[in-house]
């Protein structure tokens, strides 16, 4: 706004001065108005008034003109009021009290030497110290110049590699099980899509069930499977580049400029910090919908083969097990309690997975609740005690009351709700209410896998089926067929799953199949499934091939040969049937 009657003065050049004086002078005085607040705003900032090497601007305008405030005067001598710097308009407006320029004897001093006629020598150092400060001022220009045009290069870069018609890809890769529930979460819960914003900026901390190493594998493993892509608009600061920075860059050229080197984009980068896009159709629209939906018939539990399955409810007690880790966390802090001691960090795991496996999320929570609500007691119950072992009594009561549960193997006494102040992660609702349509405030492992259907077959070529020479032994052939496989924790189980699916198939009077090539193989321990039989088949193709009959395969075992009962078990078989395409027989 402009400048009201009490901020405006007069400013009078003082007669003879030189002009190049005056016009600092009058530089220095240039008010061009007030803002909102009432401050003062000027039409060059001091640092940016160039005095020539003649000293400071307030002194320069001292010796140069005379800035009055009309009807007021001087506290000491009592005259008009000649202002001596831009700090003593302020404060008279502020109220306080001012004295003129002609009274302040050190500034008409420093005043008067720089109005001295001046000698060769005088005049050689000051015109020495003006083209150093010239020189300053080009090279502080010739660096920001250079700064911009380094990040102008860095955008330049990342739009010519990640522009949306560049990536555009289709069909859509099929990908692991982990990767494509990372992407269908990313999907359904950030808050835009065209592009999807950085993790660090979602409305909380847990977008995904993992820590933030494990976040960052997840969004690595899915832009690896090319279900995403970083978006062209994002930072460059997203992403390592070498040089590291522009700072190191110039650093490197030193004073040949000439030589700056321009920045190269490496692989690298910050998962948490880049936007995404979709890359998978003519608008991100577009391409958000087809992945949504490939994603939700990829994830779909009859869809699965039995390594899907595997991976799909692995992934399912990893998070639920996370879910309930996170809330007994919470629960310490609730109750101002420290964290468990790291060394006490798996016995708190062991319990988690232990009562996941059999009980559902919401009764984990409610044996948590009970846990830190006794070690808060005994905390208050104590207060000399440390608060640490507070926590590590909660740990012990909860492995107690885990053991409890599983030893009476009764119905859950009490189950939680999802707190709405403590929400699930992204990943825990889309897996469990998108792709296994159940609750999981409700739902534990075993319930989840007696709900999964039987798995759909899984087709493979034979260089797939061979790849590994491991696999080549006495007694291996490789010929033309179809690959059956049975997988399970037991021999004999694994045996007689094999042997009635044989019978199923000879008792179908359109398919005439023979038994060409077995493969028997043993697992480590930690694999789930430590034994496998490979059965190659002559005369049928997979398509004929119906899904493995479910069986009980324990009331089986007493039948006469030939029968089963056809319960259902409460397990799904693990079978996985492959076409072999035609080889040179060994």
């Amino acid at each position: 706004m402009e400048p009201t009657a009490k901020h405006k003065f007069d400013v009078e050049p003082i007669a003879g001065v030189d002009n190049e004086l005056v016009e600092i002078g009058l530089q220095y005085w240039s008010l061009t108005g007030v803002d909102q607040y009432g401050n003062l705003m000027w039409a060059m900032p001091v640092k940016d008034i160039d005095t020539r090497g003649r000293g400071p601007a307030n002194v320069v305008a001292a010796a140069a003109v005379r800035a009055v405030l009309p009807d007021m005067q001087c506290s000491k001598c009592q005259q008009e009021l000649r202002l001596r710097s831009r700090s003593a308009l302020e404060t008279v407006l502020a109220g306080g009290p001012a004295s003129c320029v002609d009274c302040d004897v050190n500034l008409q001093r420093r005043a008067a030497a720089l109005l001295a006629p001046e000698g060769e020598a005088a005049r050689q150092i000051r015109e020495e110290r003006q083209l150093r400060k010239q020189d300053e001022q080009h090279q502080r220009d010739a660096l920001i110049q250079a700064r911009n045009g380094w990040r102008s290069a860095q955008q330049q870069l990342l739009v010519d590699t990640f522009s949306y018609g560049q990536l555009s890809m289709d069909p859509i890769p099929d990908a692991p099980v982990e990767a494509e529930l990372t992407v269908l979460a990313l999907l359904r819960f950030a808050a835009a899509t065209s592009p999807i914003p950085p993790l660090r900026e979602w409305h909380h901390a847990f977008p995904f069930h993992a820590d933030r190493d494990r976040i960052h594998h997840l969004i690595n493993d899915a832009r690896s499977a090319k279900l995403i892509q970083p978006d062209a608009t994002t930072p460059p600061e997203a992403f390592a580049w070498e040089p590291r920075t522009f700072q190191e860059a110039w650093d490197l050229v030193q004073d040949d400029h000439s030589r700056l080197q321009g920045p190269t984009l490496t692989s690298a980068y910050y998962p948490l910090s880049v936007l995404w896009q979709i890359p998978f159709g003519p608008s991100p629209e577009t391409g958000r919908e087809r992945l949504d939906a490939h994603l939700c018939d990829r994830l779909k539990p009859a869809n699965l083969t039995a390594q899907r399955q595997e991976d799909l409810l692995r992934i399912a007690h990893e998070i639920l097990a996370a879910e309930a880790v996170r809330y007994f966390n919470r629960e310490l802090e609730r109750h101002n309690l420290p964290e468990v001691a790291e060394n006490h960090a798996p016995r708190l795991s062991d319990a988690v997975d232990r009562v996941v496996a059999e009980y559902s999320l919401g009764f984990a929570y409610f044996l948590a609740w009970k846990a830190t609500q006794t070690a808060a007691a005994a905390a208050q119950a104590n207060p000399q005690a440390p608060r640490h072992n507070m926590t590590t009594h909660g740990v012990n009561m909860f492995e107690r009351h885990v053991q409890r549960a599983l030893d009476d193997a009764a119905p859950p006494a009490r189950e939680f709700e999802e707190n709405t102040k403590f929400p699930l992660a992204a990943t825990t609702k889309t897996l469990f209410y998108t792709v296994l349509e159940m609750d999981p405030m409700r739902t534990s492992m075993a319930a989840a896998r007696i709900a999964m259907p039987p798995p759909a077959p899984s087709m493979a070529t034979a260089s797939q089926a061979t790849a590994s020479t491991e696999e080549d032994g006495p007694g291996f052939r490789k010929y033309s067929g179809t690959w059956v496989e049975f997988t399970g924790e037991a021999q004999a189980e694994v045996v007689m799953r094999a042997g009635l699916y044989l019978h199923q198939l000879e008792d179908q009077a359109d398919i005439h199949v023979l038994v060409s090539s077995m493969h028997w193989e043993a697992f480590s321990m930690e694999y789930p499934d430590g034994y496998r039989l490979r059965l190659e088949l002559d005369g049928v193709t997979a398509e004929q091939l119906p899904a493995e009959a479910r069986f009980d395969l324990s009331a089986a075992s007493d039948m006469p040969t030939g029968c089963a009962s056809e319960r259902p078990a409460p397990q799904p078989e693990n079978t996985h049937i492959r076409n072999e395409i035609d080889d040179e027989p060994s």
